[in-house]
C-alpha cells in the first residue's frame, strides 16, 4: 500500500541537481520579489534592524521552503508551481511587515468603530474615541483602578465623577464638602473637591488628578476641559475624537 504522506521521506528522494535548483529558485524567487516591492513602495525604507530582521526572514523561508520541497518528488511544473506559492508567502510577509504601523492604526479603528466608548490607541501617541449614535462621546478609563465610564464634555469645566462611580471609587462620599458649583452641560450643579491618585483613558494616564464629584444623581461621569487641557491636543475627525497626548 503506497504512502500519500506528503510529509513522509520518499524511498527515492530528489537528485541533488534537482535539490540546488529548487534552493536556487527559491532564493532568486524571493530576492526577486523584494526588488518588486521596493519598486511598488518606494516611500518605504527599512532601517539598518529592519534589514536584518528582513535577511533573517528570507532565510527561513528559504529553508522551511526548500526542506519541504525536497521531502518529495517533484516535477518541474509542480517545483515552479511550489516556488510561485512561496513567493506569495514571502510577499505578504513583507508587506504586512513594511505597512505594519498601518495595518495596526486600521485594525484599532475598525475596534473604536464596535466599541465606541472604548479608547483605542493608535501611533504617534493618539487615542481614538468614536462617536455614539447619539452624537456624543464616551471614553473608559480607570479612576484609582475603577472603571469609569466618562462623556467627554467640552461644556464642562472640570472633570465630575457621579455619587455612584465615585463610590465605587471607594470615596465616602457623605463625609465630603459640597460647596463648589460645577459647570455642565445641563446646568451648574453642587460638588466637592476631591484628589484622586490615578486617572486614566486608554494609555494616557495622569497621577494626582483634581475631580469634582457632584452632589446630585448622574447619568454618567464627565470628562470636562480639565481633562482635555491636560493634553497635548484633542480634535474631532470624521466621526472621531483624537486625543493627542
Amino acid at each position: 500500500m503506497s504512502d500519500n504522506n506528503p510529509w513522509t521521506r520518499p524511498d527515492h528522494p530528489p537528485p541533488r541537481r534537482n535539490r540546488a535548483f529548487i534552493i536556487a529558485g527559491i532564493l532568486i524567487a524571493v530576492t526577486a520579489g523584494l526588488w518588486l516591492l521596493s519598486r511598488a513602495f518606494p516611500e518605504r525604507t527599512l532601517s539598518g534592524m529592519d534589514e536584518a530582521r528582513m535577511l533573517q526572514l528570507i532565510l527561513i523561508i528559504t529553508v522551511a521552503g526548500s526542506g519541504i520541497l525536497m521531502s518529495r518528488q517533484f516535477t518541474l511544473k509542480e517545483s515552479a508551481r511550489n516556488i510561485a506559492i512561496w513567493i506569495a508567502i514571502a510577499a505578504v510577509l513583507v508587506v504586512g511587515y513594511l505597512y505594519r504601523d498601518l495595518f495596526s492604526d486600521f485594525g484599532a479603528r475598525f475596534t473604536s468603530a464596535l466599541m465606541p466608548g472604548e479608547p483605542v490607541a493608535t501611533g504617534g501617541h493618539t487615542v481614538v474615541l468614536s462617536e455614539s449614535d447619539g452624537g456624543s462621546y464616551f471614553a473608559t478609563g480607570e479612576v484609582d483602578g475603577q472603571r469609569v465610564r466618562f462623556q467627554v464634555d467640552t461644556g464642562a469645566t472640570d472633570i465630575v465623577l457621579s455619587p455612584e462611580d465615585a463610590r465605587r471609587v471607594g470615596i465616602d462620599i457623605e463625609a465630603l464638602r459640597y460647596d463648589s458649583e460645577t459647570s455642565t452641560a445641563n446646568g451648574i450643579g453642587h460638588g466637592a473637591s476631591y484628589t484622586v491618585n490615578q486617572l486614566s483613558i486608554g494609555p494616557i494616564h495622569f497621577s494626582d488628578v483634581p475631580v469634582s464629584i457632584n452632589q446630585a444623581p448622574m447619568g454618567t461621569s464627565l470628562l470636562g476641559m480639565a481633562f482635555l487641557r491636560r493634553l497635548k491636543s484633542f480634535e474631532f475627525k470624521s466621526g472621531k475624537l483624537l486625543l493627542h497626548w
